[in-house]
């Protein structure tokens, strides 16, 4: 998703149709999904695995 996908002057960004990319592996989920300055951020969690 770039700046052209959405009008930050407007009340807030729409981003109900981004699909934000699932990093490599397995177990990934998402933790949270915010507007930042810079345009919206998804954070990816996943469990630790003891080595």
């Amino acid at each position: 998703m770039d700046e052209d996908d959405f009008d930050l002057d407007a009340a807030g960004p729409d981003i109900a149709a981004w699909e934000p990319e699932r990093p490599e592996g397995e177990g990934w989920f998402v933790g949270s999904i915010h507007d930042t300055e810079d345009g919206p951020v998804c954070i990816w969690l996943r469990e630790k695995v003891a080595a």
